[in-house]
């Protein structure tokens, strides 16, 4: 259900939830949601996850291209907040939090109002539409870099040339294979020569990043190569 939502063409996505994966003081992040939840969230490209559970404000710098917020300053007792290298900004006050969407201009904008409605921290999500695809490999048998008959899925034997087909303005291309990270390309015609020993079935993703946007496509392979 939840890749089902997050799948969704919106514009910007935004998730809720109340226990927090990433956090710094009080109670400890749920690593185990983590594990499971983020790798959906890079996927799909949200841009925000607001999350509760400790009493105070804190907002990350982007991690995997997603901001993470702590929203819990609405009237219980307040929590001291921690330092990690990942926080941006942290406040132990009462607050509310406040989203401005425009579609027209592809914007959102977010503030952190203290009770008297001071802003105390504020950024701003624009939409450049940044997609990306594995585009060099489909369906069929590979034999040393050439697809060579139909299948029902990848097959390849020997090195294969993964290509990532970009759309929007990308700054960066992560090439993956069982989520670790294999090669990391600035260059346009994003291409990583996957030559290594492989043997059995793997999961191959690609990686965008630009304008504080992140993109992902993955496939899975069966590959035999010495």
């Amino acid at each position: 259900m939840l890749e089902k939502e997050l799948a969704s063409p919106a514009t910007f996505k935004i998730v809720c939830f109340h226990e927090p994966i990433y956090c710094s003081g009080g109670h400890s992040p749920r690593k185990d949601v983590r594990a499971v939840w983020e790798s959906l969230f890079i996927k799909y490209g949200v841009n925000i996850v607001f999350q509760s559970h400790n009493h105070y404000y804190q907002r990350s710098n982007p991690i995997n291209g997603i901001i993470y917020v702590i929203s819990g300053g609405g009237g219980a007792p307040l929590y001291n907040p921690g330092y990690a290298s990942f926080v941006n900004k942290s406040r132990k006050a009462y607050h509310y939090c406040v989203l401005d969407v425009n579609l027209s201009r592809k914007e959102m904008v977010f503030y952190a109002k203290d009770t008297d409605g001071n802003v105390f921290d504020s950024i701003v999500f624009h939409d450049c539409s940044l997609k990306v695809r594995i585009s060099r490999l489909e369906d069929g048998l590979y034999i040393f870099n050439r697809k060579i008959a139909g299948m029902s899925s990848p097959v390849i034997i020997g090195k294969i040339d993964v290509v990532a087909n970009v759309t929007g303005d990308a700054s960066a291309i992560e090439f993956y294979v069982d989520g670790i990270l294999k090669y990391n390309d600035t260059a346009q015609l994003y291409t990583w020569a996957w030559d290594e020993f492989a043997i059995g079935k793997h999961e191959i993703m690609v990686r965008a990043y630009g304008n504080g946007n992140t993109a992902s496509d993955e496939m899975s392979v069966f590959i035999f190569n010495l």
